[in-house]
């Protein structure tokens, strides 16, 4: 065999054999995948391995053979991407321009992340499939690790002067960066739940308001001050006082009404 033909099987894909008897076809790991999760958005995650096997020409015991398990091909198909492309480059990151424009650009790419696994996601869940099974043991669960690289790019526009020093207290970004998340991920978990969208501003839209209300926020020039615990507690006392003094006010007003009417 040539170094040339060596070189393309080998990219073609792991493990390419011949699942059929008879005449030689050659199946790659990402078209069984790929059959498994179009199988599985039709049908639900516990789908027959007969129906992936026939969408691709296969048997049944070809794909045993290949994956172990109808579960373990299943959390194959439909696990994401560990970790997802944009998480590997939020290790680039960030640079110099404006943070509006930086977190407009990434919040853009996890949307876009998050429309395509959604269903995957769901389906997941659905399997009833144990979730040490699905995040191994001796494993951190990827969406905290994605969570943790998002703190960590945070941190580092903060080292760069992007985000005001009293931006955040204690300087712990994983709130914001969940806060970040949440809002992306919460969008198409209701647009996938519910069947449809429901939202007045496009995905565009709603991306460029989100970055502009962060970035807002935790930029030097217009960063929110914190305020402690103890003042937000004393301030809402305060507030409680004068609206219990208006009520106070209002009935003694109201009873010197009906006084006056019965007299």
């Amino acid at each position: 065999m040539s170094a040339r033909k060596a070189e393309k099987q080998s990219v073609s894909g792991p493990r390419e054999v011949a699942l059929t008897k008879g005449r030689p076809r050659t199946v790659t790991n990402q078209t069984i995948l790929e059959a498994a999760r179009h199988c599985a958005m039709e049908r639900g995650p516990n789908v027959a391995l007969d129906v992936i096997a026939g969408r691709i020409g296969v048997t049944s015991p070809a794909l045993l053979k290949r994956f172990g398990s109808r579960q373990q091909l299943m959390i194959a198909a439909l696990r994401p991407s560990d970790p997802p492309a944009w998480v590997r480059d939020l290790s680039a990151g960030p640079d110099d321009r404006p943070l509006e424009e930086q977190l407009a650009g990434f919040m853009d790419r996890v949307l876009d992340f998050f429309t395509r696994e959604m269903p995957c996601m769901t389906a997941l869940s659905e399997s009833g499939f144990p979730i040490e099974e699905i995040f191994k043991d001796d494993e951190t669960p990827t969406p905290f690790r994605n969570l943790w690289a998002l703190s960590t790019w945070l941190e580092r526009a903060q080292e760069r002067g992007l985000i005001a020093r009293d931006a955040v207290e204690n300087n712990d970004f994983e709130s914001v960066a969940m806060g970040i998340l949440g809002a992306l991920h919460s969008r198409v978990f209701l647009s996938d739940f519910m069947g449809t969208s429901y939202w007045r501003r496009s995905s565009d839209q709603y991306v460029n308001d989100l970055a502009h209300v962060y970035a807002r926020s935790l930029s030097p020039t217009t960063a929110v001050q914190h305020v402690a615990p103890s003042k937000t507690k004393a301030m809402r006392g305060q507030r409680n006082a004068v609206v219990a003094k208006s009520v106070a006010v209002k009935l003694a007003s109201r009873r010197t009404s009906l006084k006056r009417k019965k007299s």
